[in-house]
């Protein structure tokens, strides 16, 4: 019976291993590690050999959570993340520890709502067409958007 070693290794770097014997004899070893000891997860924790990442607690749905290998990537509400083009995923407060930070959307223009997916259309001009004279009939291919002017439809 060869003896067994349960040894731990926890730092860094390269390890160079001799086996020596008396005897000759057939024999293995194997060496494995954690990788939980040497995952930087940078929004969460190792669990299982994998990087957990960390999610908001109670939030309303405001902010998001973080994704990626390494908990690194911002995951923002909505799908796509804060209406694609309509706010832009962003850390509010950088100041807090790390492990408190999540990210929310920061909405543009008149788009709002923990996802941006809110319009307030108020605001806007109402789009108006050509029609026809004495007739109900809109002349197509004729709107006039203007200037300087944004119009959703």
């Amino acid at each position: 019976n060869a003896p067994v070693s349960a040894a731990a290794f926890d730092r860094g770097g390269d390890m160079h291993v001799a086996i020596v014997s008396q005897v000759q004899t057939k024999a293995w070893i194997q060496i494995q590690r954690d990788p939980c000891s040497y995952l930087e997860c940078v929004h969460g924790s190792c669990v299982n050999q994998a990087c957990q990442c960390d999610t908001p607690g109670i939030t309303n749905g405001k902010y998001g959570g973080w994704t990626g290998a390494l908990c690194d990537a911002p995951d923002c509400p909505g799908t796509p993340a804060c209406g694609d083009f309509r706010g832009e995923c962003y850390i509010a407060d950088t100041t807090l520890p790390l492990r408190q930070q999540f990210p929310e959307c920061k909405c543009h223009g008149k788009f709002s709502g923990n996802d941006c997916s809110a319009f307030d259309s108020s605001v806007y001009d109402d789009v108006t067409v050509e029609r026809k004279p004495n007739t109900s009939t809109v002349v197509t291919n004729t709107l006039d958007i203007g200037a300087k002017c944004t119009y959703f439809f």
